[in-house]
């Protein structure tokens, strides 16, 4: 279908953002006013037109000034200042003796070429602005995803290289790992992602030095949570090799933190460490809130209270065990409050 000339200025004109229509749009009323200045030029004297452009102009500045640009409000500016050239022009015209109506047509067209020229290039130069924003936000945008998917893949890897230091990976440990991407609330991709890095990690021959610099290198926030991170991961099955503990201080070193955090550290993990067995007797793990230690403790101490066990027709060795038992729940519930104020 051929397309007019109309329709296409309409397309145009639609193409734009809602602001540069309003711009459009104005400047579209100050011609059509201006034609009808021009026109007052031709029919009256040029006091009546002076005022009419006055008043004009004081009306357009209420209502729509603060709303424009000030490329825009410079043309306007222009058109004010242009009129006392129209007078003078009109002066002229009339000494010349050149006709009025050739007069108006050479002063509307000027202006309107001056208005038409500002304002395009103002929307030209505002949509070249908006795309290279967009364009440099994207790549913006682009760049920080990989740089997150390469921390993340660098964290696994180190991970993994930690986790297979003592020459196998134990389950406590795999579940230490399940732990950390459930708490980083990984997706189902990243988490399949993060498994891949963290495998390819125990086969790998790079130093650990060498992954945990190149970590380091990847603008981390917060270093110290990654070293947290290493430390739960090492003592997930509560030993600590040799070679867990040299990897901890190339981490400590990479990362710029002082050996005093690093001992610090050790010490706590290994008093919790001491303390895991007592979780384990009450069949709860390090992270249970303190309500559902005590119910837990509660449930046991009924089970196995001596008098309880002494009410039954049970063997003596049974009444023994049953004893021994109960003092045990009775001594790791006190060791893991203790711990826990």
């Amino acid at each position: 279908m051929k397309k007019n000339g109309s329709t296409i200025i309409i397309g145009m004109f639609m193409r734009l953002s809602l602001e540069n229509r309003f711009f459009v749009f104005c400047i579209f009323f100050l011609i059509c006013m201006q034609a009808f200045f021009v026109a007052i030029v031709i029919l009256y004297e040029y006091a009546l037109n002076i005022f009419c452009v006055l008043l004009a102009g004081a009306v357009c500045g209420t209502v729509f000034w603060h709303r424009i640009p000030d490329q825009i409000q410079n043309l306007l500016v222009f058109n004010l200042v242009f009129w006392p050239i129209i007078l003078v022009y009109g002066i002229f015209a009339d000494v010349l003796e050149i006709d009025d109506e050739i007069s108006g047509y050479v002063i509307l067209s000027v202006q309107c070429v001056v208005l038409c020229f500002g304002i395009f290039k103002y929307i030209y130069k505002k949509e070249i602005q908006e795309k290279e924003y967009l364009k440099n936000e994207t790549r913006n945008q682009s760049s920080q995803a990989l740089s997150e998917d390469k921390k993340q893949a660098i964290l696994f890897f180190m991970l993994g290289k930690m986790a297979k230091a003592d020459g196998q990976v134990s389950k406590d440990e795999i579940d230490a790992v399940e732990a950390f991407m459930t708490r980083a609330d990984f997706d189902q991709d990243t988490r399949k992602k993060a498994i891949v890095f963290f495998n390819a990690g125990k086969t790998t021959t790079r130093p650990f030095y060498e992954i945990a610099t190149e970590f380091a290198q990847c603008d981390i926030d917060d270093l110290h949570a990654i070293l947290e991170w290493l430390l739960e991961l090492v003592f997930a099955d509560g030993v600590l090799h040799a070679i867990e503990e040299q990897y901890l201080n190339d981490a400590a070193t990479a990362f710029g933190l002082s050996p005093n955090i690093l001992t610090q550290a050790l010490k706590e993990k290994e008093r919790l460490s001491e303390v895991r067995k007592y979780y384990a007797i009450l069949g709860c793990d390090l992270y249970v809130s303190d309500d559902e230690l005590k119910r837990r403790y509660r449930e046991l101490s009924k089970q196995y209270h001596p008098d309880r066990i002494f009410s039954k027709d049970l063997p003596p060795y049974l009444h023994k065990f049953s004893k021994e038992k109960f003092q045990e729940i009775q001594n790791a519930y006190e060791v893991i409050t203790e711990h826990r104020k």
